[in-house]
């Protein structure tokens, strides 16, 4: 039985330097046992191991067209992501829609792709977004609301430099490799 998700985040609207809005939700911290972020649990549970796979997602609409101008595209686009997300027993740390491009910072579990991830984020949130809005195909009569371009890293609360420092204190016999 897995432990009931927070519910609890807070939504509010965010000027940058263009002077747009963004829509943002993010969660309050929790402290909780078990790998965290910022006070925040995300661990990756399995029958052989436990993980902390966390990822800073972002893509845009097909011509980086400002389709999300209205603040209630970005409102819609939000639960359709927050729903989807849940679907796929995944967690949204943080969420930041802008006019012409969408952030994600998502804790995914092990048997997910990336790749399968925002197939499933971007496929269902465009058909929604279709259907909330007729007019859009107006704009994109073949359906396709995103772009097929993505971003993806991986985030956590270990940098590289310190798991270089940590591997190579384990074994004096180790080699170094360049990267």
């Amino acid at each position: 039985m897995t432990p009931q998700r927070e519910t609890n985040k807070y939504l509010f609207l965010q000027k940058n330097i263009s002077g747009s809005s963004a829509a943002v939700i993010t969660r309050p911290d929790t402290t909780t046992e078990g790998t965290n972020i910022n006070g925040v649990s995300f661990e990756s549970k399995s029958v052989h191991g436990v993980g902390q796979l966390v990822f800073h997602l972002e893509w845009c609409p097909k011509y980086r067209y400002n389709m999300l101008r209205q603040e209630r595209f970005k409102d819609f686009l939000a639960t359709i992501l927050e729903e989807e997300s849940t679907k796929l027993r995944c967690r949204i740390i943080e969420m930041g829609i802008e006019d012409d491009h969408v952030h994600l910072v998502i804790a995914t579990r092990q048997s997910i792709s990336i790749s399968e991830l925002l197939q499933h984020l971007k496929g269902k949130s465009s058909y929604k977004l279709f259907r909330y809005e007729p007019k859009f195909r107006l704009r994109y009569p073949k359906g396709s609301f995103w772009s097929p371009e993505k971003f993806y890293r991986s985030v956590g609360d270990v940098d590289l430099e310190t798991v270089r420092n940590y591997v190579r204190k384990q074994d004096h016999r180790q080699r170094t490799l360049a990267m």
